[in-house]
C-alpha cells in the first residue's frame, strides 16, 4: 500500500486558491480530491473552512478551522479566522480566547491583527486601528491578506464616524477574498 503524502503540492493549493475566487463548487471538489491524498494538510481544512464560512456554514467552518489548528498550530491564519468567525457570530469572548496565543507575535502581521481585533472587542478603536495598521506595515504574507485587513480597517473607521458601533466586517462586506484569503495559503509552504 503506497504511503499517503502529508502535504498537498503547491500547484494544487494554487489551483484551489484560484478557483475560490470564482467557482466555490469547483474549489470544494478540488479540496475533496486533495484531502483524499493529503488528509493531514491543514491548509486544505483552512480553505474548506473559508468556503463554508463564506456560505454561512458556521459549524462546518468552525470544525475545519479547528482541525487545521490541531494539524498545524503554526498556521496562524486558521487561528485568526476561527476567532473572526466567532466574533462575527457574536461570541466576542471566544474570539479573544482564540486569538490570545497570537498576541505574543508582536513582530508578525498575524500577531498585530489578532491584537488589533482584541482591542476592537474591548472598544478601544484607536488602539485597534493602530495595531491593524502596524500589521499591514509588517508586510502580511499575501496581498489578499493585506486586502482583508484594509477592509477591516475601513469598516472600523466607518464605525467610528457613525453611531452605534457596528461589528467587525461580515463576509458580505469583505472584498471577495473569501473570508480566509486563499492567496495566503498559496504563498505558505507546508512544513
Amino acid at each position: 500500500m503506497p504511503a499517503i503524502p502529508s502535504a498537498c503540492d503547491r500547484a494544487t493549493i494554487d489551483l484551489i486558491a484560484s478557483r475560490m475566487r470564482d467557482d466555490e463548487n469547483g474549489a470544494m471538489a478540488l479540496i475533496a480530491d486533495a484531502l483524499a491524498t493529503s488528509p493531514q494538510d491543514a491548509r486544505l481544512y483552512l480553505l474548506r473552512g473559508a468556503i463554508q464560512a463564506q456560505r454561512g456554514g458556521g459549524a462546518e467552518a468552525r470544525a475545519d478551522f479547528s482541525h487545521a489548528i490541531v494539524l498545524d498550530p503554526a498556521l496562524h491564519a486558521a487561528r485568526y479566522m476561527l476567532g473572526h468567525l466567532e466574533l462575527v457570530e457574536g461570541q466576542a469572548e471566544r474570539a479573544v480566547a482564540i486569538w490570545t496565543p497570537l498576541l505574543p507575535l508582536k513582530h508578525e502581521a498575524m500577531g498585530c491583527f489578532a491584537s488589533g481585533m482584541c482591542e476592537f472587542v474591548a472598544g478601544r478603536m484607536p488602539d485597534a486601528l493602530a495595531e491593524l495598521r502596524r500589521g499591514l506595515d509588517l508586510s502580511p504574507p499575501s496581498d489578499a491578506l493585506a486586502s482583508f485587513f484594509r477592509t477591516t480597517v475601513a469598516a472600523i473607521e466607518r464605525s467610528m464616524s457613525e453611531a452605534p458601533l457596528s461589528a467587525a466586517p461580515t463576509p458580505d462586506e469583505e472584498d471577495g477574498s473569501h473570508y480566509l484569503l486563499a492567496e495566503y495559503l498559496s504563498t505558505r509552504t507546508q512544513h
